[in-house]
């Protein structure tokens, strides 16, 4: 193993520069004759649209344009896409309701645009966001998650009746239905998990532009990935060749998933300066993005367990209702179906389970992954229903777990949701969880701390998690006559240290110094192809993409090693960094090689 390889403690090397102030944000990006994009904003929840008096700001000061859903809709400007519908139980397709870039006719949350202002400076943008007459006839929304269905509350959209974007299900239903019906107990329980609001530190922001040379748009932008927003772009807003589209990204300030998507704004934006022929540059305020940035979760779930009456979990029924807020974002319905529902079981060996969605419009922000996307809100959910089931059968939590862990002699172990299980010592786990917590010792400190006239108390998890996912990764290598390697990557760091991992990773399986490794992300013209960060998949994919150019390096660079040291490329061998020749003490070193080619 390498000093400073797969698995060792290092210093980040990125931190040099962040600690330092040396980072490069995309507020820290100025492009020449640069212009200012303010979005005007619905403080309603849900208006119609009488009118947009474009005359109320024709003589603000330093105003360049004002574009609305009429002007980019007039231009063929393609919607906002969802990537991930879903089917029905009954086959029929999802309602999937337009999202243009700003509204039309009406707006359906709070901070929903109905505007975007360009002006020289951001504060004469902003006066004129503030002058703009917007007349709106207000109407009955409907942001409770659980109503949402009933008759009575107000419809989000025409096309999607009772609020309902989809009911979809999975699992075994006949055979979850034998097992309740030979259940000793039914235990049953709702949940809320409520709704998040994402809030990396930097905020979401973008600047458009049009190059010079070639007319094609450019999106400079904080993301977690330049090859979605670049296809969704390409594809479904302005009808080109993916090519004729660059987006580039630099350092990003934390996202979680949130800025996975492609929003409404880069598409306002990229609208404004092909029509204007200079750069726009947009960067949201913390308040606003409170408003328009995805949130994550807000779903509402009940759950039913069939228990035997010595704690055997024998069936699991689940009914969510998962708010989609009032537009259709990337991905939204794939995170509390397809996403998630797996997890259900956690570690547990239930027979059969079965699951309902019902995916629902509200006058809400949109929702889409966060943190986990499905995957945390199936655990706290079974986790919670086991706590709960074990209080209803006078089990402790710890030994109602014990009794249903799968084990791992069962390994690999198929869920009741058909997912493979290739591992897993769940019990062990939770047996030195225990140990090291104290948790057969709590009864005491509870005790001593009531003396005290203060409440103590102690909980129990078992965390199972299906990530790694996503699209295939790419990982390019390219050696100059020093040695010194670039590797191309399509991942995106957010700041949990790629640059570092990426280099351990090289350094583990070329030998080659952290000083003699760059690394390129973030920019579509030079990186191929990539599927960004999400889904915990940067180091799991990317990384192994990585391992395997950094193999196939190795093989060309052998080749290139035996006529260096005139031997037959059988007996060349590669340790450490170095090339040598079988049963000698010649060699020649990584960088030997790559000056000799």
């Amino acid at each position: 193993m390498e000093k400073f390889g797969i698995g060792q403690s290092v210093t980040r090397v990125e931190d040099h520069r962040f600690t330092r102030g040396e980072g490069q944000y995309i507020e820290d990006i100025n492009l020449e004759n640069e212009t200012v994009g303010v979005f005007v904003r619905s403080p309603h929840a849900h208006a119609r649209i009488l009118e947009i008096d474009k005359s109320s700001i024709a003589d603000a000061p330093g105003v360049l344009a004002i574009y609305t859903g009429e002007d980019l809709r007039a231009d063929n400007i393609g919607d906002v896409p969802c990537g991930a519908l879903v089917e029905n139980i009954d086959g029929t397709p999802c309602a999937n309701p337009s999202r243009p870039a700003l509204a039309l006719e009406r707006v359906r949350h709070v901070g929903d645009a109905v505007a975007l202002i360009v002006a020289e400076t951001r504060q004469q943008a902003l006066d004129a966001a503030e002058q703009l007459w917007v007349d709106y006839n207000i109407l009955d929304a409907t942001v409770d998650t659980a109503a949402s269905l009933s008759e009575s509350a107000p419809q989000v959209w025409d096309e999607a009746p009772a609020n309902r974007c989809f009911h979809w299900h999975s699992g075994k239903q006949t055979e979850t239905e034998v097992a309740f019906a030979a259940a000793d107990n039914i235990v049953e329980l709702e949940l809320v998990n409520n709704r998040v609001i994402p809030t990396s530190m930097e905020t979401r922001g973008a600047i458009a532009d049009v190059e010079a040379e070639s007319g094609r748009l450019v999106l400079h932008v904080s993301c977690q990935g330049v090859h979605l927003l670049r296809r969704l772009l390409a594809e479904a807003i302005f009808n080109c060749a993916p090519e004729d589209i660059l987006v580039k990204c630099y350092d990003v300030g934390g996202g979680f998933g949130m800025k996975i998507f492609l929003f409404p704004e880069y598409v306002a934006l990229l609208y404004a300066t092909r029509k204007l022929s200079r750069p726009v540059k947009w960067i949201s305020e913390r308040s606003e993005a409170f408003t328009a940035d995805s949130h994550g979760r807000d779903h509402v779930s009940k759950l039913k367990l069939a228990v035997s009456n010595d704690g055997k979990m024998l069936g699991l029924k689940v009914e969510t209702i998962a708010n989609l807020g009032a537009y259709l974002s990337n991905f939204a319905p794939f995170v509390p179906t397809a996403a998630g529902v797996s997890m259900l079981v956690g570690c547990y060996a239930i027979p059969t389970a079965h699951v309902e969605v019902h995916g629902v419009f509200t006058n809400t922000a949109p929702v889409d992954a966060y943190r986990g996307a499905g995957r945390p809100e199936a655990i706290y959910a079974i986790e919670r229903l086991i706590d709960y089931a074990a209080q209803e059968i006078s089990l402790a939590p710890d030994e109602m777990r014990r009794r249903n862990f799968i084990p791992a002699e069962s390994m690999p172990y198929t869920t009741a949701f058909d997912l493979k299980y290739d591992s897993g010592e769940f019990e062990q786990h939770m047996e030195q969880a225990l140990e090291v917590s104290g948790w057969h010792s709590f009864s005491q400190r509870k005790q001593a701390s009531a003396a005290q006239g203060k409440l103590r108390g102690i909980g129990l998890a078992c965390y199972i998690e299906r990530c790694a996912g996503g699209a295939p990764e790419q990982a390019r290598l390219a050696v100059d006559s020093e040695g010194h390697i670039t590797l191309y990557i399509g991942t995106m760091s957010n700041g949990q240290g790629h640059e570092t991992a990426f280099r351990q990773i090289l350094n583990e399986r070329l030998g080659v110094d952290f000083d003699d490794i760059s690394i390129v992300q973030g920019d579509s013209d030079r990186v191929e192809s990539g599927g960004g960060t999400m889904g915990s998949r940067s180091v799991p994919v990317g990384g192994a993409a990585i391992s395997a150019a950094a193999e196939k390096l190795i093989e060309t660079a052998r080749v290139k090693a035996a006529d260096l040291l005139e031997a037959t490329i059988a007996d060349i061998d590669f340790e450490q960094g170095k090339f040598l020749i079988v049963g000698t003490d010649r060699s020649a070193s990584f960088k030997e090689v790559a000056a000799s080619t």
